[in-house]
């Protein structure tokens, strides 16, 4: 079986393939972490369930959220950014800047750290890449996209990818791969009773096919109308089946000849950016088959509509629906096991070089 890596993933079309690494994580690395045993190289900051995260990722990874950390500092504490900013405490706060931000880089290195150790517990990666090579493979990566490009080719995306880009790309790529691979694999955490438990409690809201109407609405300018005309129209409405122009030919001359009528069909479930439009189905949907609606004022016309059917359309089928239910139930436990990853993994930290990071 071929190897598969967090960078021979898909994503905008294309495929990036990755070659074997040095500092593979294997299932006894976790088991390592999981039990306590902080074996740390000498460039590891810290294990998380026994993947190693390197001084360079997570120096990396405090450059990227360091404005951030920064901006909810000063806003928190009235104070300016400025020498020995990340240094010092300010106001009442229990910890400096550089340490909220160290706590800020691991949490954030947790959740990939454990995105990448789900996707290998999984069989979805054999194999999870070490920091340093993404670079490597980066230069890789845009060289072919360069070749590509003078060679006419499509691209998706830029012409070049920075590290940042493709640094979250890979991330991306895998937490994809890790939701689909895991509903395609039969192993997606839920079972098929869950999916039908919520198929039935979306059955209406969600999986409803909707209604097909067909109706008639009559529009006449709103100057012509007077309560005993709106009447007339009203009982022609009520006591005919088939409407037609001809159907008011016992009104006024002038209203008459200034009514119209026109026949639609409208799918409820059908959307459009038309505020007339969902107006007209919400009326509709009020209304039972054979009765007319109340007077809606549009512009300088009256319009009055009348419902000749609601055909109901049924429900997508559950086995119809199951995979996507499944793929969001399976996404829906990913997002939760992801938010909350320091309440699900073993972290361990080289104390020593953990406090040794500056800002």
């Amino acid at each position: 079986m071929s190897k598969k890596t967090t960078t021979g993933l898909f994503l905008f079309a294309f495929f990036v393939f990755g070659s074997g690494c040095s500092d593979t994580v294997t299932p006894s690395n976790a088991e390592n972490a999981a039990a306590g045993k902080g074996n740390f190289g000498s460039n590891t900051i810290a294990t998380v369930n026994g993947i190693p995260v390197s001084r360079a990722e997570f120096l990396y990874v405090m450059k990227k959220e360091s404005s951030s950390v920064a901006g909810s500092y000063m806003a928190k504490y009235k104070v300016e950014y400025d020498e020995g900013f990340w240094e010092k405490k300010h106001g009442d706060a229990k910890e400096t800047p550089l340490e909220k931000l160290k706590k800020t880089a691991l949490f954030e290195l947790e959740k990939t750290k454990h995105l990448q150790f789900l996707a290998q517990e999984s069989s979805i990666i054999d194999e999870i890449k070490a920091f340093g090579e993404l670079k490597g493979e980066l230069a890789e990566v845009n060289a072919e996209r360069a070749k590509t490009k003078s060679e006419n080719g499509i691209l998706h995306g830029p012409l070049q990818f920075t590290f940042d880009i493709y640094y979250r790309m890979t991330n991306n790529n895998l937490e994809y791969a890790l939701k689909k691979g895991l509903v395609d694999s039969g192993n997606a955490w839920h079972s098929d009773s869950d999916a039908k438990a919520h198929y039935e409690k979306m059955k209406e809201s969600v999986f409803n096919r909707g209604h097909q109407l067909r109706y008639y609405e009559i529009r006449v300018p709103a100057e012509l109308l007077t309560p005993e005309i709106t009447n007339q129209i009203r009982a022609i409405l009520l006591s005919r089946s088939e409407i037609e122009k001809d159907s008011f030919s016992s009104l006024p001359v002038m209203v008459a000849n200034a009514i119209s009528v026109a026949k639609h069909e409208l799918h409820t479930t059908e959307s459009e950016e038309n505020e007339q439009h969902d107006k007209t189905k919400s009326i509709l949907a009020d209304l039972q088959s054979g009765k007319a609606s109340n007077l809606i004022i549009d512009g300088p016309y009256v319009v009055i509509y009348k419902l000749l059917e609601k055909l109901h359309l049924g429900y997508l089928s559950f086995d119809d629906a199951k995979y996507g239910i499944l793929r969001e139930l399976c996404e829906d436990r990913v997002d939760s096991l992801l938010a909350n990853s320091s309440r699900h993994v073993r972290t361990e930290i080289n104390h020593e070089a953990y406090d040794s990071l500056s800002q």
